[in-house]
């Protein structure tokens, strides 16, 4: 446990000095321009957040991947997907499993060998919730989060820390539909 401790300290010190040459050569005010703002006020509440997806991971049947949500430093947010090939060949391919592993890649590298998501900038803190999903799902929760965080929040098509992204308007409702009729399309009927 120590070990894995002083690994993540390590990961959040390199991660802290690429974010400070990042604001020596950009300027604060640059860098929350460009990737970093507040909204005024949300339009969702995380809690309500984190309850919808609890509830898409009581309800979902028919998938053999997961969605997640981290929470990461700085009060930054990141949306990721998992394949049960991301689990190890010595475990169960569960969505719980499945977002461990991941947990632990973003915890470990940013979750890939180049920087291309803002793990690498912005080190995972803890995973807020995770739920059977794919890709679709992923970019979904995404637009949902940026109802709650703005853009202090990446994932799906947007998951790169250096675009500022511009997610598309869709309703708190739609994209709740959208969802559960997934999830309704995704449920094995027993006769």
């Amino acid at each position: 446990m120590e070990d894995e401790y002083i690994e993540l300290m390590k990961g959040i010190e390199v991660s802290e000095t690429k974010y400070m040459m990042m604001k020596k050569v950009m300027g604060s005010s640059l860098i929350r321009e460009r990737g970093v703002f507040k909204i005024d006020k949300p339009e969702i509440e995380l809690y309500e957040i984190i309850d919808f997806i609890y509830e898409l991971k009581r309800n979902r049947v028919g998938f053999n991947s997961c969605v997640y949500l981290h929470q990461c430093m700085y009060d930054m947010y990141y949306v990721g997907y998992a394949e049960s090939g991301y689990g190890k060949n010595s475990i169960e391919s569960t969505t719980e499993n499945m977002m461990l592993t991941r947990l632990e890649d973003h915890r470990n590298n940013g979750g890939t060998k180049k920087p291309t998501n803002m793990t690498h900038l912005f080190p995972v803190v803890s995973c807020i919730g995770y739920f059977p999903g794919d890709k679709e799902d992923e970019d979904l929760i995404t637009i949902l989060m940026s109802k709650f965080a703005g853009n202090r929040v990446r994932g799906g098509k947007w998951a790169s820390p250096f675009v500022k992204p511009n997610y598309p308007e869709i309703s708190i409702g739609e994209i709740k539909i959208r969802l559960k009729d997934r999830n309704r399309r995704n449920v094995i009927v027993i006769d």
